[in-house]
């Protein structure tokens, strides 16, 4: 839900659930203006308001004497009169009528907000206390730049009508993992758990004809070099190398050594990424037929870019290949620390 859309809702439910009253608004418009610009938006009879908000966050609410006097008469009379504002100046105790609209308001525009990358910085605010004069406003809005939202509203079937308006102070709010709310799921966590992370591991690349690869089955045995178990390849993304490995056995079960980079390497060592020199990531290298000239391999080359082979129901016999006992210590995943991007 919008900002707008949840203000609007907000204040009409508020206004219902505390006095039965019929509150609508009739048009919203949001702006973001600097400090200097934010006293400008203010008109000369409003009724200014303080709010207090958090961290000591400092907003702004401005009524017409109109609506205010509405909302004098709704708690005095029990009912909005439709005739003009009067003619006088409001005092504090006036502007004390509209606390509790404004402060369910707030209340419920936080509520309306729960999950926009906004509420944060919109939610938390109260009355305060009133103000004399857009000059004295000038005072206390001490923020960069203030977020405006005026709202015209008609009271009780159009027996008063006015404009509100709320500034409120663009404001940094810290992070959740500064916060030490680090165990909080995120916002579009299950979201990401849906996405798809593929990683290949790539034994060796062989290089044969055409006719030969497309008439491969399932069955079929692909010799291998012998240093395919010390040349493994873990790829990620468009053909990004992450590791090199070695396939070899722990325990009686078939097992895989990472040969990490030197920068992975430095943050599971505690050296930090400043210890070894910032660099593209290393490549795959290019299959070439051994002894094959530049334009010949650069012939070969296109030829791997530009055709695609995919065996379905492959196999893999390694049966026959004596594969070395690794020495491995197991790794508990949850206490490597987070690569930087």
């Amino acid at each position: 839900m919008s900002p707008s859309r949840a203000l609007r809702r907000a204040l009409s439910w508020v206004a219902d659930e505390l006095w039965g009253l019929a509150l609508v608004c009739q048009g919203i418009q949001t702006e973001v203006v600097d400090q200097d610009a934010a006293p400008e938006t203010l008109g000369a009879r409003q009724v200014l308001i303080v709010l207090d908000g958090p961290d000591g966050g400092v907003g702004l609410a401005a009524l017409d004497p109109a609506l205010l006097a509405g909302l004098v008469e709704l708690q005095t009379l029990g009912v909005v009169l439709k005739t003009p504002a009067p003619d006088r100046v409001f005092t504090p105790t006036d502007a004390a009528m509209a606390a509790a609209l404004i402060d369910a308001g707030m209340t419920r525009f936080a509520t309306n907000l729960d999950g926009h990358p906004l509420a944060d910085q919109l939610s938390g605010f109260r009355f305060g206390a009133m103000i004399e004069d857009p000059r004295a406003a000038s005072l206390v809005l001490d923020a960069a730049e203030y977020r405006v939202f005026s709202v015209t509203i008609d009271l009780a079937h159009g027996a008063k009508q006015g404009e509100l308006q709320f500034l409120l102070p663009v404001r940094e709010v810290p992070d959740a993992h500064d916060s030490g709310n680090q165990d909080q799921p995120g916002p579009h966590e299950q979201t990401l758990l849906l996405v798809p992370a593929q990683i290949n591991a790539i034994l060796a690349r062989v290089q044969m004809p055409l006719a030969r690869a497309g008439s491969l089955a399932p069955g079929d045995l692909v010799p291998l070099p012998a240093e395919a178990v010390s040349q493994m390849q873990i790829m990620v993304g468009q053909n990004e190398m992450l590791a090199k490995a070695s396939l070899g056995q722990m325990n009686g079960f078939r097992a895989v050594r990472l040969d990490l980079p030197d920068r992975a390497k430095a943050m599971l060592t505690g050296a930090g990424p400043d210890a070894v020199a910032s660099g593209p990531a290393p490549g795959p290298e290019k299959p070439t037929r051994p002894g094959a000239t530049e334009p010949e391999a650069a012939r070969q080359e296109v030829g791997v870019h530009n055709s695609t082979l995919s065996l379905q129901d492959a196999e893999f016999d390694a049966s026959s290949v004596d594969l070395p006992e690794l020495d491995i210590e197991p790794l508990d995943p949850l206490a490597l620390p987070a690569l930087p991007d």
